[in-house]
């Protein structure tokens, strides 16, 4: 389910077996977080003999890196016990989750990291019967569609070849302001969403290369949301991370952080660990 990561992974778990130490090999996934979603959020509108002959559902990905942006909101925030959030994992790969008291109620990567947000080559969403009809047209394999919507898509395939987002933020040319700007409008369109589904927002919270290291994006990005209750400080100015960009009267809290995702791998599996220790005692 995803293409661009399974193979480097699988090399790896294979390699660490072929050692000739014993090494224990731990394999986590950053779906896990997203596995109690509202079944709302789970489903696809297919028939559900296939839903069910395949076990078809939205997984979400980049769980690790949502988990970690939702440990530092409730670190600077201790004493709030309820609340609504929506974090952004914004790198290469894309992908947001709306929080409510810490549990994601919906993201938008789905069965496959392909789903939601313009990428850098992953296209996003894109309505299923152009793909059908692509497909007839240039006579695709599933791998050729394959191939196009994960690897020559997103705002490279958007801008005519730009990898790099600053580089496509920064350029004057129509081509790429267009790519950019179709970036922005997926996220705002998708923040605004999240916004309406979990009844209002108290914060939000962004990382990924594209947050961490480029000021004037995360700043594009979050303007023009004042109708959202998000003002930010001005002028925004490069800092250590955690970084909050709101101002102090803005009804919405924004911060920028650099999400630990290591630290959620090894929490998730101290935690099974830790379940597994406990079934064993009481099976003894």
């Amino acid at each position: 389910m995803v293409p661009l990561h399974n193979k480097a992974a699988i090399e790896l778990i294979e390699q660490l077996r072929n050692t000739r130490f014993s090494i224990p090999v731990f394999a986590v996934f950053d779906s896990e977080f997203f596995s109690d979603l509202p079944v709302l959020s789970q489903i696809y509108g297919l028939p559900v003999a296939l839903t069910e002959k395949y076990g078809l559902r939205r997984y979400g990905f980049h769980g690790f890196a949502h988990e970690s942006m939702v440990k530092h909101w409730e670190t600077v925030n201790p004493d709030i016990e309820h609340y609504t959030l929506v974090t952004a994992q914004l790198g290469s790969g894309c992908s947001m989750t709306a929080i409510r008291d810490g549990k994601p109620v919906d993201t938008t990567m789905g069965f496959t990291p392909n789903e939601g947000l313009l990428m850098r080559t992953r296209s996003g969403d894109v309505d299923p019967g152009l793909l059908t009809w692509l497909q007839w047209q240039e006579g695709w394999t599933p791998e050729d569609t394959d191939r196009v919507l994960n690897c020559e898509s997103g705002w490279r395939g958007l801008s005519g070849g730009i990898d790099n987002m600053a580089d496509l933020f920064a350029s004057e040319q129509p081509q790429h302001q267009l790519a950019f700007d179709f970036f922005r409008y997926r996220f705002q369109k998708t923040l605004g969403a999240y916004f309406a589904i979990l009844g209002g927002l108290d914060g939000v919270v962004l990382s990924g290369g594209i947050a961490e290291n480029n000021v004037d994006i995360r700043c594009r990005l979050l303007s023009g949301l004042s109708h959202l209750g998000i003002t930010l400080k001005e002028p925004l100015t490069r800092s250590v991370l955690p970084l909050i960009l709101s101002q102090p009267a803005s009804t919405v809290q924004c911060w920028v952080v650099a999400a630990d995702e290591a630290d959620s791998m090894l929490r998730s599996i101290q935690h099974h660990l830790s379940f597994e220790n406990e079934f064993q005692s009481l099976a003894d």
